[in-house]
């Protein structure tokens, strides 16, 4: 032990208060991730739109989000200018960034460009890909069952959106990757806070997602373009049609209809 640290010590116990000293550069520190910041408030807001907790006209006050996440305005200011690409805030001159939401009109029509865009993707990958990507793509597919079984509706979304986000990006097609980025996230944690709710095509589809997944890596496997472009492109459809079976109201009971018409 130096002479100094023996000093230190004799001082402590003396119960002296000794002045602080600079951290050292050995010191090694976790270095914070703007980005990663930046995400999670994106997806907060996201989700707040999707679920309807931000109802449709509110505005979107940079200095109040911030103070209640605890954050700097810099990545709020990042999230709303996403937010309005996806087309869920319009900023508007005087107003700022406001609640516009998700047209449901316009739901199929983006379900269907994704169709394209998955489907040509996932045909260009087919010769790229190799056994370590295709190992990558089966270890988030393990990911989603483990999701599943917890019911953990926000993981599914999060890993399902990396799998198909992978096949797009290793496909190269750079421009139509940009358009896939700016209609996923709209429509994928819609879907799967759909699936939140109770139901028997809820749980099917649930109790289906890993394996609707597997079929593709299978696919990409086999190295046909041809039937990975129709397999990505059915599964990317299948997902309104479930959303249309869990949004359609239940028939009235035969008893119901009795009882009306015995009030008639």
């Amino acid at each position: 032990m130096s002479t100094r640290e023996s000093g230190d010590d004799r001082r402590r116990d003396k119960g002296t208060v000794t002045e602080p000293t600079a951290l050292g550069t050995g010191l090694h520190l976790q270095r914070i991730q703007p980005r990663v910041l930046r995400q999670e408030v994106l997806s907060a807001l996201r989700s707040g739109i999707l679920a309807n907790e931000i109802k449709t006209g509110s505005r979107l006050l940079e200095a109040d989000i911030a103070e209640q996440m605890g954050v700097s305005r810099a990545p709020v200011r990042e999230a709303i200018r996403h937010l309005e690409q996806e087309g869920l805030v319009e900023i508007f001159p005087h107003r700022g960034a406001v609640v516009v939401g998700l047209p449901e009109a316009e739901i199929d029509a983006i379900y269907e460009l994704r169709a394209v865009i998955e489907g040509r993707a996932t045909a260009a990958a087919v010769d790229v890909v190799g056994e370590p990507e295709l190992t990558r793509l089966e270890a988030l597919v393990d990911d989603m069952r483990g999701a599943i079984k917890a019911h953990e509706i926000e993981a599914i979304a999060e890993f399902d959106l990396q799998f198909h986000g992978l096949i797009v990006e290793w496909s190269g097609l750079t421009l139509l990757r940009h358009i896939w980025s700016s209609l996923d996230g709209l429509v994928r944690v819609r879907s799967y806070q759909a699936l939140d709710r109770p139901g028997s095509t809820a749980r099917y589809f649930l109790k289906n997602a890993a394996g609707s997944h597997t079929v593709l890596v299978d696919a990409l496997r086999q190295g046909d373009p041809d039937v990975a472009a129709t397999l990505a492109r059915q599964h990317v459809l299948e997902v309104p049609t479930m959303l249309a079976g869990l949004e359609k109201p239940a028939p009235p009971s035969r008893g119901a209809k009795s009882r009306g018409k015995g009030r008639a």
